[in-house]
């Protein structure tokens, strides 16, 4: 469902010096067979399950996100959170996450289940590494959870009390 085996078989078209680094674990036994059935290239170095301060710190060496899904996926957290620590995204335009990216602006949208549009995305950004802190200048705005804390404050502080009838 993420696409994972889209996002190594982009991994293997792509030319250059780079490297694909995988925050998240395999759990089930189902995950793990879909993974020992790939060939994956060395550049790809597994992070495992991070939290915390390791996984804002292991996130923020890397210079994209990349959310290849190939089934519709709701909201989540990935993208804002990517934006948040100033990196630019590319997303499969599967739901969610291509809502909140404008494609060419700050990330790229490509088509679900397709590796070669991913890898044509990716080699974009292998090709001309000064796309990330241009894409990253445009990023928009993501409220802290202060701000939206403040927002419900407000909102509740407008409805006054209910009486009973």
């Amino acid at each position: 469902m993420k696409g994972f085996h889209v996002l190594v078989e982009a991994m293997k078209r792509l030319r250059g010096d780079c490297e694909l680094h995988v925050i998240g674990a395999a759990h089930s036994k189902w995950e793990k067979r879909y993974l020992g059935r790939m060939a994956i290239p060395e550049c790809v170095i597994f992070h495992g399950h991070l939290i915390g301060e390791s996984l804002a710190e292991t996130w923020a060496k890397c210079h994209v996100t990349v959310l290849p899904s190939v089934c519709l996926e709701v909201f989540g957290l990935v993208i804002p959170e990517s934006f948040s620590l100033g990196r630019p995204v590319i997303v499969t335009d599967s739901g969610g996450p291509s809502e909140l990216v404008r494609s060419g602006v700050d990330g790229f949208i490509v088509p679900p289940n397709d590796a070669e549009a991913l890898a044509a995305a990716m080699q974009r950004f292998v090709d001309g590494p000064e796309l990330v802190s241009k894409m990253a200048s445009r990023l928009p705005h993501v409220r802290t959870m202060r701000e939206h804390v403040a927002d419900l404050e407000k909102i509740y502080a407008g409805c006054g009390t209910m009486r009973e009838k």
